[in-house]
């Protein structure tokens, strides 16, 4: 009997213990892959800044990376996330320039993410879905900070593809456009009573973002964390002088920020509210 015993707890364990490792190799991969991705946003955030195409350079040839400082083409090796950085020691192999600080950074965050994304729903569709979803607020969150500007060229596209993913996430089409309503509507109002002084269009089309990923209920959690951290970083900013009482705000970084916590735990965070605040 104790070997029979011993047997079936042998194939559970060998069982679990497969089951995990492919768990964490699902993980690990999206980790690879988000690094490759924030290599992307890196560049997608240099070229649209610097009015450049996306898919072509000189003569209609693909687009190559180049070092933004002696212009030389970079080979394949002076291009793999955080990897090549640290070989290089942070400089350009060229020019011996300095890299910034933001291209390892964003890869690793967006790799984190995509960690996380995978963590959180497994080998299943959604994965793919909200790590799209993550890439894309991260690319917002970053152009937002260092230019206070949400581009429409990102936004109006994705607003539509977003629905689209929603819905094949299994959102109901109008939870979707509810939610769309009630973010975008919540920042036109402010728009239209500050007369765009408050917050700008680009926020407006944010707000209908979010509702298409993340639907009503969700949505208004969201906007609800949005403000609390945003008040908590300007007051801190404050009082630490590094920010004036009528300094602008680059307000899309906390809302691409409470966006992708929502969707990640958003569901669990409003059931926590209901239960434990209310």
């Amino acid at each position: 009997m104790r070997g029979f015993l011993f047997v079936v707890w042998y194939d559970e364990r060998t069982f679990a213990f497969g089951v995990m490792n492919t768990h964490w190799l699902i993980i690990v991969f999206a980790f690879c892959v988000g690094l490759a991705c924030g290599s992307f946003v890196n560049a997608l955030e240099y070229r649209l800044q610097n009015a450049l195409s996306v898919i072509w350079g000189k003569g209609r040839t693909p687009a190559r990376s180049i070092c933004p400082h002696c212009r030389t083409q970079l080979a394949t090796r002076d291009l793999i996330p955080v990897v090549s950085y640290l070989w290089l020691g942070g400089r350009c192999r060229f020019c011996q320039t300095s890299i910034h600080w933001q291209y390892p950074v964003v890869e690793l965050v967006c790799g984190i993410l995509f960690g996380l994304v995978a963590w959180r729903f497994g080998a299943t569709v959604d994965t793919l879905i909200v790590a799209f979803f993550c890439a894309a607020l991260l690319f917002i969150f970053l152009y937002d900070l260092k230019y206070q500007l949400i581009l429409d060229v990102v936004l109006l596209p994705l607003i539509p593809c977003v629905f689209v993913l929603s819905l094949v996430r299994g959102y109901a089409w109008h939870d979707l456009l509810i939610g769309a309503l009630v973010g975008g509507g919540f920042f036109a109002a402010q728009y239209l009573l500050s007369r765009g002084r408050w917050i700008g269009g680009g926020d407006i089309r944010l707000g209908v973002l979010m509702g298409m990923m993340l639907g009503l209920t969700v949505t208004i959690a969201a906007l609800f964390l949005a403000y609390i951290v945003g008040a908590a970083v300007a007051l801190f900013a404050i009082a630490r002088r590094r920010l004036a009482l009528q300094s602008r705000i680059a307000f899309g970084t906390f809302l691409s920020f409470a966006t992708v916590l929502c969707l990640l735990w958003g569901r669990e965070l409003v059931e926590w509210y209901l239960h434990r605040v209310l």
